[in-house]
């Protein structure tokens, strides 16, 4: 308990520094995942090393201690996946998202209902099988990938009990982003109201090359914007949801020519220049 109470400590102090010091949500969540890795690789050789003096020990860690752990680990996977895919800009559109992953959250509520009600409500009667190493019950077995997991350092169920604790964190989180949504106007149709609007008729990858290569010379707010909220800015500005950037740019360097809109315009420029000295 003492070496987890230590380990777990360094892991919020080094947690809520990420918070206080990344205003983008995505990046505090790619920040914080491999601190997480390292707290749980370093529980996990604890127990390698010095083990359990009892089953009830065992059951505690398993069902209260590591998930503990764990649960956040899953959260901030899960938040960077859910702030890297949002959609930008549009009010309507950010809300449908948003309720969308909320509905996620409850179908993994419904699929594990039986263990959902067991855990909540404090029970202990089935302990034995869902928080002891190799003690696990194929009956009582709802996840499986469950037998792809380190069995010495997972049980059939303590991977549940994190999906529970992370969903409720996301649950809060989400709930939070929809409250922020509904006390704003959507901002798109406010400035429809007052300027004539810019849309982005080219295609979304070639605007994503536009994106990068901003962020790389550090174009706007001398170079302090995050790559997120750049693309939240120049989507607002031009009208355009542009989707997941992440994986559209993993797909452009895979391009045989990854820069083939800016080749474009500097080439059309050339061209413009030259007739222009003619």
């Amino acid at each position: 308990m003492e070496h987890y109470e230590k380990l777990n400590a360094e892991l919020e102090e080094q947690l809520n520094f990420i918070s206080q010091e990344t205003q983008s949500l995505a990046k505090q969540a790619e920040l914080s995942v491999p601190i997480c890795i390292k707290a749980l690789d370093a529980i996990k050789k604890l127990t390698q090393k010095h083990g359990f003096k009892s089953p009830k020990d065992e059951i505690f860690f398993f069902k209260h201690l590591k998930p503990k752990l764990s649960s956040k680990l899953i959260y901030y996977v899960q938040l960077f996946n859910i702030e890297s895919r949002k959609p930008s800009g549009i009010a309507k559109l950010q809300k449908k998202y948003y309720i969308k992953q909320l509905k996620n959250i409850n179908r993994f509520i419904e699929e594990n209902l039986e263990f959902h009600q067991y855990y909540r409500s404090d029970s202990t009667f089935l302990d034995e099988k869902y928080f002891l190493r190799g003690k696990a019950d194929l009956h009582l077995i709802l996840d499986n990938s469950f037998f792809n997991y380190d069995s010495n350092f997972n049980t059939s169920h303590d991977h549940i009990v994190a999906r529970i604790i992370a969903n409720d964190m996301l649950s809060l989180y989400i709930r939070n982003e929809l409250i922020k949504i509904n006390e704003q106007p959507d901002k798109i149709q406010v400035k429809q109201t007052l300027t004539n609007k810019l849309v982005w008729t080219e295609s979304k990858v070639a605007l994503i090359e536009l994106i990068y290569a901003f962020n790389c010379v550090g174009c706007f707010n001398r170079g302090t914007l995050e790559l997120k909220e750049l693309a939240d800015g120049l989507s607002e500005a031009f009208n355009i949801e542009i989707g997941d950037i992440y994986r559209t740019f993993a797909e452009i360097r895979l391009r045989k020519e990854p820069t083939k809109f800016l080749l474009t315009l500097k080439t059309l420029l050339e061209a413009k220049i030259s007739e222009d000295l003619k």
